[in-house]
């Protein structure tokens, strides 16, 4: 854009090596500089003061920049210095309770756009609610006036739009902010939203992607956990320790505790289909090393399948938020690949994210090519699953469900004594 649009042609420094003047994150020109920083970087965040904030996408930020906390807060402290600085916070909204952008929406004078309707001239904010359409024929949808019940057609949007205002909803703020949604938009035809619409109510993902992108709103959750009968007409009957007919491969999870290691091992299938196999607790004081080597021993017990086969562990993530040097010491001594040592996060953009190498020794001295630990975004996990479960069965479950309280199957090694099982 600077080489190409002429009235931006030489505004700004020429690119020369070493020239700390122009870089690919930073310009200098005439007048002052402009600065570009990613969310999870603390360095980047705070390596200057700046008068002009511009913040986008907050709600995909991490809840930290690396170790050094909020990155939104970071970037706002850089603008102390400047009496007639200027923030602005954008961003497509994700979870009510959680949205960084919906609390910054809270604070700020609330102004939504008003249109005029073509009919009784009424003015209205446009909502999702007033948009209809015949049934099975989306492509008719238009908007109903909440006033006189006009109806309102797609071609008509532009001439309310060109007379539209803002208004504020709560005027004593000292915060200018500014609601709007899919609807008012000149390249997206309400026929189409519509047609959407039907098409994103067939998951909870897709229909929560609908409500954050195209209606501009925050998604809500539909309770702090699913409703009990939801996963009582989920039981099968299948012996604890064995694993069901449609388990393809096994994983185990593990929770570290003061005095205990938490651990239960899944059976996953087809369509992200799971089963609990076996569920154990580990005795023993996490900072000396006999429990660790139980936790070892878990990983090389197999679990007979329904048609005779024994399967193995292929994966292990462990939490690393207690103890978190005697986890990354486990870990890196059971090879490569075998563990994954995780860190539950806030919301975040997606529910797993690329992995970063912060292992250290007890010293504090980082350890080259040390164990990466995997950002988890617990918010995003319950979200899914919280929606799975609000779907109907797949199919009728059994009516019973049995337990296991005898040892392993006699293929596998035998426990340790210490085990007690869930």
């Amino acid at each position: 854009m600077l080489r190409d649009t002429l009235a931006l042609h030489g505004k700004v420094s020429e690119a020369r090596s070493r020239d700390s003047r122009n870089t690919i994150l930073h310009k200098k020109f005439l007048g002052g500089t402009i600065t570009l920083s990613a969310a999870n970087s603390p360095a980047g965040l705070a390596m200057r003061s700046i008068r002009y904030c511009l913040l986008d996408e907050i709600d995909r930020y991490p809840a930290s920049a690396g170790a050094e906390g909020d990155p939104v807060n970071l970037a706002i402290t850089r603008t102390a210095n400047f009496w007639n600085r200027k923030i602005v916070m954008c961003s497509t909204p994700t979870v009510r309770g959680l949205s960084r952008i919906e609390a910054a929406w809270l604070e700020s004078d609330q102004r939504s756009f008003w249109a005029p309707c073509p009919h009784c001239g009424e003015y209205q904010v446009l909502r999702w609610d007033r948009l209809v359409w015949p049934k099975g024929e989306p492509q008719k949808a238009h908007y109903q006036c909440e006033h006189c019940s006009g109806e309102i057609q797609d071609w008509q949007k532009h001439q309310m739009i060109k007379r539209g205002e803002w208004r504020a909803a709560n005027p004593e703020s000292g915060t200018v902010g500014f609601w709007i949604n899919a609807l008012y938009s000149p390249w997206r035809k309400w026929g189409a939203l519509a047609k959407k619409f039907l098409q994103d109510q067939k998951s909870q993902e897709t229909l929560r992607e609908f409500v954050n992108t195209v209606l501009a709103e925050p998604w809500v959750e539909s309770g702090e956990a699913p409703d009990w009968q939801r996963l009582y007409e989920r039981r099968e009957a299948y012996a604890l320790g064995t694993v069901p007919a449609g388990g393809l491969f096994l994983t185990a999870g593990a929770d570290v505790q003061k005095d205990r290691i938490e651990a239960q091992v899944v059976a996953w299938g087809e369509g992200k289909e799971s089963w609990l196999v076996d569920y154990v607790t580990l005795d023993g004081d996490t900072a000396a090393a006999p429990v660790w080597r139980k936790l070892s021993d878990l990983l090389g017990v197999s679990y007979r399948h329904a048609h005779g086969a024994d399967l193995p562990i292929q994966r292990l993530a462990i939490d690393s938020g207690f103890g978190t040097q005697y986890v990354y010491n486990w870990a890196r001594q059971q090879g490569p690949g075998r563990v994954l040592v995780i860190k539950g996060v806030d919301y975040a953009a997606a529910a797993v994210r690329l992995p970063t190498t912060v292992d250290v020794t007890h010293m504090g001295k980082r350890v080259p090519r040390g164990v990466r630990v995997w950002p988890i975004s617990t918010g995003t996990l319950k979200s899914e699953l919280y929606g799975w479960l609000g779907l109907p069965a797949s199919r009728t479950r059994p009516a019973t469900a049995t337990s296991r309280r005898s040892a392993m199957s006699s293929s596998s090694s035998s426990p340790p004594n210490s085990w007690s099982r869930g």
